[in-house]
């Protein structure tokens, strides 16, 4: 006849009572056991433009409602010099997941280049790119001082 271990059943029931809700005599595990590991926040959207009479962009998108949203500016002057982090800032999404900004470019004026707009959350989750080219502040604005008199055209 084989001898069973009673040992292992009891300290498994002994384990199960300790996890069991208090007036319930079911065995379950707790919460942060059921729950699967928390999911990173997303930026899911990212959208530029520039901000016209300033030396400034703004910045939109859509990420995980209530999340932050890191976006960083980094400057490429010319294939001669290193990219340059212009700033980084820090945007809350709102409850619809919206966010937006309007974030300066100095010290990045220098005409012709470009800037890189880096999006994404503090817990790891995926980055977004785009990029801007820096003009004139007013560009594609017409003021009346920037016309030229059609006497000297």
């Amino acid at each position: 006849m084989k001898r069973r271990n009673s040992a292992i059943p009891l300290a498994m029931s002994l384990l199960a009572m300790c996890f069991a809700p208090v007036g319930s005599n079911a065995a379950t595990a707790p919460a942060s056991a059921q729950a699967g590991p928390p999911q990173p926040s997303v930026v899911s959207s990212l959208e530029i433009r520039p901000h016209t009479g300033a030396e400034a962009i703004d910045v939109s998108g859509h990420a995980t409602a209530g999340s932050v949203v890191t976006v960083t500016l980094v400057s490429t002057f010319s294939v001669d010099l290193p990219d340059v982090v212009l700033s980084r800032s820090y945007v809350d999404a709102d409850a619809r997941g919206s966010y937006s900004a309007t974030l300066s470019i100095a010290p990045g004026f220098t005409r012709g280049s470009f800037i890189t707009v880096l999006a994404t959350t503090a817990d790891g989750g995926p980055t977004l790119k785009a990029r801007y080219y820096v003009d004139a502040p007013n560009h594609g604005v017409v003021v009346p001082m920037d016309q030229v008199p059609k006497e000297d055209q």
